[in-house]
């Protein structure tokens, strides 16, 4: 690839780039910087369900801890649904107990299931969930996020001495006693520990990282897309399952897996997925997806008419009719619309100085 020319000029300018983010970097900023915001010991980047974690868990044990987000606020609406499994439970116990009791409160267990997919003969093919050997929590995003923020809420006296919004960490610059945190706008925070919970596009395993290493640390950007919503059951109409309940379609033109859980709360979780490259960077080509997005049900929509129209068995036998009418109960304002993104385990965890690591 690199013989054709325009592929040779393309990598130039990722190189010039590259070359002069180097020059930006923590490692070769301005002595002259700006007076910090403020002191604190450790600082994390990302506010999501780890940053608030680990933050709970330092402040329990008397660290002055402070989550650094860079929204203008913290993201109580959600319409995910994750599954915290043993692992998860247990790490949550250890951060607070009470905290993993509010969240197992607000959770559901899949009590049954039904899975739907094309059988040997080229026919739908119905079968019944196996059970899961441990028992894993389905809890709304949001509710999860909310109880560990309302419990590292609980250890500050105020909103400021726990979680600064409007943060966006940039870099960082170490010194042997302490870090620099570079935030936008030029702004500056000193802390003893930076820690990097700030995701997939982590600016902080960005600038761990050395500058020849980010040519190719990016993120991974697969040909998934995901919708996804939680709405009342009583719109759901038939299409609603109990509490405990899932069911599950696995079609195939495009490969597609749709499913759906009933919630604690008369609430019902739904998600579609479609492996395709084309929908993927047609609906979203950063990644970073969004909540209610214009047109996003029309473009599920069109996404699961297609295997109704493409012949396939298991949309014939009841799955698009049923992930339809799901559909269609539910409003722009409802979806959340992203593609699936990931990353390779970082070659770096942690500064050669040892004041800056990753979650």
């Amino acid at each position: 690839r690199m013989r054709r020319p325009h592929a040779r000029a393309a990598m130039r300018a990722r190189l010039a780039a590259l070359t002069l983010t180097a020059a930006c970097t923590p490692a070769a900023a301005s002595d002259a910087a700006p007076e910090p915001v403020r002191d604190v010991t450790v600082a994390i980047a990302g506010g999501g369900l780890c940053g608030l974690a680990l933050c709970l868990g330092l402040r329990q044990h008397g660290i002055d801890a402070v989550v650094l987000e860079r929204a203008r606020q913290l993201r109580y609406v959600s319409r995910g649904s994750i599954a915290v499994h043993a692992m998860g439970q247990d790490a949550l116990r250890r951060v607070d107990p009470k905290v993993a009791e509010a969240v197992r409160a607000r959770s559901t267990d899949i009590v049954a299931g039904q899975v739907a997919r094309e059988g040997a003969d080229g026919q739908a093919l119905f079968s019944e969930m196996r059970r899961q050997r441990e028992t894993s929590w389905r809890v709304p995003w949001a509710e999860l996020q909310d109880e560990l923020a309302a419990a590292v809420r609980a250890t500050a006296d105020s909103e400021e001495d726990w979680l600064l919004c409007g943060c966006a960490v940039e870099g960082f610059k170490e010194h042997p006693g302490h870090v620099e945190v570079l935030l936008e706008g030029g702004r500056t925070l000193r802390a003893a520990v930076l820690v990097g919970a700030d995701g997939a596009f982590s600016k902080v395993r960005r600038a761990l990282a050395p500058w020849w290493r980010r040519l190719f640390d990016r993120p991974r950007k697969y040909p998934q897309t995901n919708w996804n919503a939680i709405i009342p059951s009583k719109a759901a109409g038939p299409s609603a399952v109990p509490e405990g309940h899932a069911r599950y379609w696995l079609m195939r033109s495009p490969p597609m897996s749709c499913y759906h859980l009933g919630l604690a709360g008369g609430r019902v979780f739904w998600q579609v997925r479609v492996t395709d490259r084309k929908v993927a960077l047609a609906v979203d080509r950063s990644g970073r997806g969004g909540l209610a997005l214009t047109g996003v049900r029309d473009r599920a929509r069109a996404v699961l008419d297609a295997e109704l129209s493409a012949g396939d068995p298991v949309a014939a036998a009841g799955g698009h009719a049923d992930m339809a009418a799901l559909l269609d109960a539910s409003e722009d304002a409802d979806i959340f619309e992203r593609r699936i993104v990931a990353r390779r385990l970082p070659a770096r965890w942690m500064s050669r100085g040892g004041r800056v690591g990753l979650v």
